[in-house]
C-alpha cells in the first residue's frame, strides 16, 4: 500500500445486525455552554473530539451499581422491545456494563482500532474503558465498556447517544519511535520562536487586560489555530482546523438503515429493597458528614492562621505574676496557653500548696473541692489530645512539651479515643513517611523548667517527653467550667 493509496475500514454486518455509527461531533453541550463558546478557540479539543466514529445507543438506557462485585450488583432498564443485540449488559461484574458492538471490523494489515469512550465528553457517575483491537485478521465483535464510579446513581444514556469512539492507529507506529531529552539549543531557531511567541503572549494578555475587544474573535491571537508562528510563518501543508471523515455508506441491499428507538425507559424507578433504601440513607448521611467535617476544619484552619496574624497571640507567652482575672479572661476563656513562672519554690510541695492558698491557688478551685492532680514520672507520654484544660506543674527535672492547637486535629491523625495514630512527632523520616499531613502541622515547642507550669487549653495536642528525672503534676480542678461536663465522642 502506497502513502498516496486510500485506506478502507470497513465493518462486516450479519443479518439483522444494523449498527448506529456516525462520523464524530466536534460539539460539547458543556463546550457550547462556555462564555462565548471560548472552549472551541482550543483547536486540539475540537480535534480530538472529531477524531474518529462514535458508536451510538439504539435505545435509551438506564443503569445503577449497588457497590458489589458480582454481576448482579447492576441493575439496567431498558424500554419495552428493546434489541437485544446492542442492549448493554451486565457480565463482567466490578460494576461494569457491557454495549456490544454489532459488527466486526476490517481495517488494513497493520492497522488496529482504539476503541474507548468520546473524548472530552465526561459523563456523571460513571467512566469509559479504553481498548486497542487487532482488526486486520480478527473474526471476532468487540465489546465497549463502561465502569461505574459512584454506587446507588442512576446513570442515562440516551438513544442516540455516543457509547463507544474509534478511530484507526498503525499497530508498530509507537514502537517505531525513539525518544529522548534534548536542550531547546539544539533545534535551530526553536528557542527564538518560543522567546518571540512568549513576548507575543504576554504583550497580548496586557492589550486585552487595557482595552478589552469588543468582538468574541478578537480576544484570543489564533496562531496555533491558523498553523502559524508568530512571525506568520507557516511550517506544514496539510494543519487541519477541522476533520471530515467519511460516513459508513449503508447498503440498500441490507434493508431499511438503521436508525435510533424513540421508546424510552421507564419513568419511575423500580422501588428499592429495604436494605438497598438504607444504604441509600446511610451513603448519603455520610456524604454529609464528610462535608460537614471539610467544612469544620476549614474554618478551624483558617481561624488559625488569622490568629498568627497577631504576634502576641500567635506566640506562647512565658509569664510571670498572673492575677487570676486575668488569667480568665486571656488564657482560660480565650483557650489560649501560656507558661507562668514562679508558682513553685524549690522544695516546696505543690499539693499542699494548691489546697492551702499558695500560688497554685490562684488558678485552682477555691470551692473546697480537692485539688488532687495527675502525676506524670513516666519519660514518655504519646501524642494526645487534652479533653479538659489542664494545669501542668514541673515539679523537678525538665520536660519538652510538644503542643498543637485543636485547628491541627485533621492533620494528626486522631483515634477513637484521645490518642494519634501518630505517637512521636520527634520521628521525622517516619512521620514525613506514613502521616505526611502531621509532617506539616503547626506544632510549638515548650520547655518546661523546675517551678514553671503550663496551662494547656482544652482540644489542645500534647506530646512530652523527659529531659532527666522529671516529677509533673497536671491539675484540672478550675474554679470555672471544665470541658461542660459533655461526654467526648469516640466513635
Amino acid at each position: 500500500m502506497t502513502p498516496d493509496e486510500d485506506l478502507e475500514l470497513v465493518c462486516y454486518l450479519q443479518e439483522g445486525w444494523k449498527p448506529l455509527i456516525r462520523p464524530a461531533s466536534p460539539r460539547r453541550d458543556w463546550m457550547d455552554a462556555t462564555p462565548e463558546s471560548f472552549a472551541y478557540r482550543c483547536l486540539p479539543l475540537n480535534i480530538a473530539n472529531a477524531h474518529g466514529w462514535e458508536v451510538l445507543s439504539s435505545c435509551a438506557v438506564e443503569a445503577s451499581w449497588d457497590g458489589g462485585t458480582g454481576t448482579d450488583a447492576v441493575t439496567i432498564r431498558l424500554p419495552e422491545g428493546a434489541d437485544p443485540i446492542t442492549a448493554p449488559v451486565s457480565i463482567f461484574g466490578q460494576g461494569v456494563i457491557t454495549f456490544h458492538v454489532a459488527g466486526i471490523f476490517r481495517t488494513p494489515p497493520g492497522w488496529n482500532l482504539w476503541v474507548g469512550g468520546s473524548p472530552n465528553q465526561p459523563k456523571d457517575g460513571i467512566a469509559p474503558l479504553g481498548g486497542v483491537v487487532e482488526t486486520d485478521w480478527s473474526p471476532f465483535t468487540f465489546t465497549m465498556n463502561w465502569r461505574f464510579t459512584r454506587p446507588h446513581n442512576w446513570v442515562r444514556f440516551e438513544a442516540g447517544e455516543a457509547v463507544c469512539f474509534l478511530f484507526p492507529i498503525q499497530r508498530d507506529a509507537l514502537e517505531r519511535f525513539t525518544t529522548r531529552f534534548a536542550p531547546m539549543s539544539e533545534q535551530p531557531g526553536l528557542a527564538a520562536q518560543f522567546d518571540a511567541w512568549s513576548a507575543a503572549r504576554n504583550a497580548f494578555h496586557v492589550k486585552m487586560r487595557q482595552n478589552p475587544p469588543k468582538t468574541p474573535a478578537d480576544k484570543w491571537q489564533k496562531h496555533y489555530y491558523r498553523g502559524v508562528d508568530p512571525n506568520e510563518q507557516a511550517h506544514i501543508a496539510d494543519h487541519r482546523t477541522k476533520l471530515r471523515v467519511a460516513p459508513f455508506a449503508w447498503n440498500p441491499r441490507m434493508g431499511a438503515p438503521p436508525a435510533p428507538s424513540a421508546a424510552v425507559c421507564p419513568v419511575s424507578a423500580p422501588a428499592p429493597s429495604p436494605a438497598e433504601q438504607r444504604v441509600g440513607e446511610l451513603t448519603a448521611e455520610l456524604a454529609r458528614t464528610r462535608l460537614a467535617l471539610a467544612r469544620r476544619d476549614w474554618l478551624l484552619d483558617v481561624a488559625e492562621g488569622h490568629r498568627h496574624l497577631a504576634v502576641p497571640v500567635a506566640r506562647i507567652e512565658k509569664r510571670t505574676g498572673v492575677g487570676r482575672e486575668e488569667f480568665l479572661q486571656r488564657y482560660y476563656a480565650a483557650g489560649r496557653p501560656v507558661v507562668i513562672t514562679g508558682l513553685l519554690p524549690a522544695g516546696a510541695d505543690p499539693e499542699a500548696l494548691a489546697a492551702g492558698g499558695g500560688p497554685l491557688a490562684t488558678y485552682l478551685s477555691a470551692e473546697g473541692r480537692p485539688a488532687t492532680p495527675e502525676a506524670w514520672t513516666g519519660a514518655f507520654e504519646s501524642l494526645r489530645q487534652g479533653l479538659a484544660n489542664f494545669l501542668i506543674v514541673q515539679v523537678s527535672g525538665r520536660r519538652a512539651f510538644k503542643i498543637a492547637p485543636p485547628s491541627e486535629t485533621w492533620r494528626l491523625y486522631a483515634t477513637a479515643g484521645e490518642q494519634s495514630a501518630v505517637g512521636d512527632l520527634d520521628q521525622r523520616a517516619r512521620v514525613e513517611k506514613d502521616f505526611p499531613l502531621a509532617a506539616r502541622a503547626r506544632v510549638y515547642d515548650i520547655p518546661l523548667q523546675p517551678g514553671e507550669a503550663l496551662f494547656l487549653p482544652i482540644g489542645w495536642w500534647r506530646q512530652a517527653r523527659a529531659e532527666d528525672a522529671a516529677v509533673t503534676l497536671a491539675f484540672e480542678t478550675f474554679p470555672w467550667p471544665n470541658n461542660a461536663g459533655q461526654a467526648f465522642p469516640t466513635g
